[in-house]
């Protein structure tokens, strides 16, 4: 897994100290077998459509999925942006893609009970094309961009 976490750099190597991770119940193997099944469903963040231009120059198109708590959310607020607050348990799901669609890496979000109430509560992770877990936890630069509720 260090080899894994060497080719990200440094900044996304921030792994989750193992007592917080302990209070989750989530591993990342099992965050992986959640993103599959919701990958699978293609539930897309409303707003959003398959293979749109991606937000950085590391993923160059994008697919962003849901699951049903995420998009219930979303729904009842009207838009991600007037989206206020996502329950526990919401996960939201970015595949990256490189110009020629080939997926590079999936980003995850999921919101959980009491993980790390400095950032809203959200464990963030990074996988490669095969559920290789790159980053998992408090990810420093995952953290660094986003401010989801």
């Amino acid at each position: 897994m260090m080899k894994a976490l060497t080719r990200l750099g440094a900044a996304a190597a921030l792994l989750l100290a193992p007592s917080a991770l302990a209070q989750t119940a989530v591993t990342p193997s099992a965050l992986w077998s959640r993103v599959q099944k919701i990958m699978h469903q293609h539930t897309l963040l409303p707003g959003s459509r398959r293979y749109q231009p991606g937000s950085r120059t590391a993923d160059y198109y994008t697919i962003d999925g849901v699951n049903s708590a995420a998009l219930n959310a979303v729904r009842k607020a009207g838009s991600v942006e007037k989206t206020v607050r996502y329950p526990t348990g919401s996960i939201l799901i970015k595949e990256n893609f490189a110009k020629n669609k080939k997926l590079i890496n999936v980003t995850v979000m999921i919101k959980l009970d009491k993980f790390d109430k400095s950032d809203r509560n959200w464990l963030m992770a990074n996988y490669s094309p095969n559920g290789v877990p790159l980053a998992f936890g408090k990810v420093k630069p995952c953290i660094q961009c986003h401010e989801v509720v």
